[in-house]
């Protein structure tokens, strides 16, 4: 099992934090745990051209805020989160954090997904 690195993703007074993973630990949590929920927030074109099993589009910053999506999840269960190269998850990630919701954080995006050759669904 690869070495998971952890990352303050919030601030302020809250203590949570988004649990930045590898692929192949975010790969494993995706597999292995279907309570988690699985947040894709590219656009749907992106989506549409290859997304992580069991991956919801919620194009965060495209039309849909982190209050849209937290009407959309069930914020009591963790949220796996993703984008193309990591920069726009990490800033939803953070949201979510603020709002109580457990997070991990696909490290580098679906860009290194791709780069390991794993799977995407379409």
């Amino acid at each position: 099992m690869s070495l998971a690195v952890f990352v303050f993703v919030c601030d302020g007074f809250s203590q949570k934090k988004a649990k930045v993973m590898s692929v192949t630990d975010f790969e494993t949590l995706v597999l292995g745990d279907t309570a988690v929920q699985v947040i894709d927030v590219r656009s749907p074109e992106a989506f549409n051209n290859g997304h992580i099993v069991r991956a919801q589009n919620m194009p965060y910053g495209n039309g849909m805020s982190v209050r849209d999506m937290i009407n959309r999840i069930d914020n009591k269960r963790p949220v796996a989160i993703y984008c193309q190269a990591g920069k726009k998850s990490k800033a939803a990630a953070k949201r979510l954090c603020r709002k109580g919701v457990k997070v991990y954080l696909l490290d580098q995006g679906i860009d290194q997904w791709r780069k390991e050759r794993r799977e995407l669904m379409r």
